[in-house]
């Protein structure tokens, strides 16, 4: 026949919010199972644990709950323990606004509630509710907080104590200092002929002025506008590049993240590594040089010492000049085009044409 498990005490109980206990009881060797009773005026709980700690939930706040355990196995159940008596804690404040009164301050107001010694504000920056907080006091609805760091994302942590100074779980409110929407629908459009890029973008919330920036494919060469209204232009860009281009819209010292972006490509740079090759006896000069990126054709040009200009055009990266007057001195040059772009002329390789014999 089974024996009565022996009687366990609650060791400890302990209310952890405006609507939870937390308890704990002393083991009993040949008890297989715990049962909680919670009663208040109105209530009446029966909890089954088979550990030796739980926790109560769903209770109302600031209500005054006796608890005792009773230990049971195949034998029945134990004698019951000493009787407990937990208070819920206050419930935090509701109905908060947050209300901006200077660039780093800010006041919050709440609603009162019931059996409130104090309030407590707790500031957590970034978000990060594991830092320890710092924590602001007050018998009043409402809280002015100042000194805010720029462009920091807050948490304000709202709580009420009892008359014993034991805060209650928290409500909250958040705010970031200096922010501002990021930027959308950016474009970027792309002059040869002048030579700058003119950015263009939709409006962002809380911006008081933006700064546009072009970076080249391998991150160097970051070029940058800024302006009070939603364009500007890019001015010293470099020939044959790909840029990428982020907007970004500012709040005092704050920047905002840059989700949206645009892509342009500049005119080809001019060809390098020039040479020719001439034969003494005719009037022919081979006039060739290395190829450039992103380039549809060439222009290359032979300019005479008596200024006769003949030009040659090819998707080759060499071209034949026929024709030259002899004893004729002659400047060769070559620009790279794509589209209705040019880019500079080439540096010029000079070649003298052979004599009438």
């Amino acid at each position: 026949m089974n024996q009565l498990p022996g009687t366990s005490q609650i060791i400890e109980a302990d209310a952890i919010s405006s609507t939870a206990i937390r308890a704990q009881w002393s083991a009993v060797t040949g008890a297989q199972r715990y049962y909680l009773i919670v009663k208040s005026d109105s209530e009446n709980y029966n909890l089954t644990f088979s550990t030796v700690q739980g926790t109560i939930n769903n209770l109302h706040p600031t209500k005054t709950y006796m608890l005792n355990i009773y230990t049971a196995n195949a034998g029945g159940l134990g004698a019951p323990s000493k009787i407990k008596t937990v208070t819920t804690l206050v419930p935090p404040p509701t109905g908060a606004t947050l209300s901006i009164i200077g660039s780093n301050a800010v006041r919050i107001d709440w609603q009162s509630v019931d059996k409130v010694l104090l309030y407590g504000v707790f500031i957590y920056k970034n978000d990060n509710l594991s830092s320890t907080p710092e924590i602001l006091k007050t018998p009043d609805t409402f809280v002015v907080i100042n000194r805010l760091m720029p462009c920091t994302n807050y948490l304000f942590g709202l709580r009420s104590a009892n008359n014993f100074l034991i805060f209650g779980e928290e409500s909250y409110v958040t705010y970031r200092t200096g922010s501002a929407d990021p930027v959308s629908a950016i474009q970027a459009n792309y002059s040869c002929i002048d030579g700058f890029a003119t950015v263009t973008w939709n409006p962002s919330s809380g911006a008081t002025s933006y700064r546009a920036s072009a970076t080249t494919q391998n991150g160097t060469a970051a070029l940058s506008c800024t302006t009070k209204t939603t364009s500007c232009q890019i001015m010293g860009l470099k020939c044959g590049a790909k840029y990428t281009v982020h907007v970004f819209a500012l709040a005092g010292s704050c920047e905002s993240t840059a989700e949206a972006t645009a892509v342009f490509q500049t005119v080809p740079c001019a060809p390098i590594n020039l040479d020719i090759y001439r034969d003494c006896y005719s009037n022919v000069v081979f006039f060739y040089w290395d190829p450039t990126p992103n380039t549809d054709f060439y222009s290359a040009t032979a300019l005479g010492s008596d200024g006769a200009v003949m030009e040659c055009r090819t998707t080759d990266t060499s071209c034949f000049f026929t024709d030259l007057n002899c004893g004729m001195g002659y400047m060769f040059r070559v620009s790279s085009m794509k589209g209705k772009c040019s880019s500079a002329y080439s540096a010029p390789v000079r070649a003298r044409t052979g004599k009438v014999p």
